[in-house]
């Protein structure tokens, strides 16, 4: 019987990620979770339940909620990667507090070691440098995300936000001088 449930749940999970409507997606991760939860299970399909339900969540809170669950399964079961990766990049985007940020991208970042290098990936990076306090830090974060983007041949919005913020705290090479400019000296008129 434990087994035909978590079938079940299985299938409320994989119906709501092909769902269309997020009202029908929350109804079938959150049966899904009700099964789980009933047999008192704590799987790699629960955590992705909830992560999926933390997708579709009507509002911050809740999707709060749903990727803590998640990334406590993960923990519970010593799981890393991209599915840890991604839950933690999207838990530290709902933060306020840079530093909460900053240790959910970092945690996000160390769980992709060992998997390819991906958007997401250069995008955690990205993060890192805005979140990141000294600009060496933050320089180290934008060349890592450049250097992914340009691996991947990916030009968008990130991409130019990364050289953006990049610019801006680079240090200039040589001291700029305008002691050679000269003013105008006749009146405009």
């Amino acid at each position: 019987l434990e087994i035909e449930d978590m079938n079940t749940a299985t299938t409320y999970n994989n119906l709501g990620v092909i769902e269309d409507n997020p009202v029908a997606q929350r109804e079938h991760f959150a049966k899904a979770l009700e099964i789980y939860e009933s047999l008192n299970i704590q799987s790699e399909d629960t955590a992705k339940t909830y992560y999926n339900l933390g997708l579709v969540a009507e509002n911050k809170e809740i999707q709060k909620e749903c990727y803590k669950k998640a990334l406590k399964i993960y923990e519970k079961l010593r799981v890393g990667g991209l599915e840890v990766a991604g839950t933690y990049y999207r838990l530290g985007a709902l933060l306020e507090s840079k530093e909460k940020r900053r240790k959910c991208f970092g945690a996000a970042l160390k769980a992709y070691e060992g998997c390819e290098e991906d958007a997401v990936k250069a995008d955690i990076c990205l993060n890192l440098g805005v979140v990141s306090s000294g600009k060496d830090k933050q320089r180290e974060y934008y060349k890592k995300a450049l250097a992914i983007y340009k691996k991947l041949g990916i030009e968008d919005a990130n991409t130019a936000k990364a050289y953006n913020n990049l610019g801006i705290i680079s240090k200039p090479k040589e001291p700029v001088s305008y002691t050679h400019l000269t003013l105008p000296t006749t009146p405009y008129v």
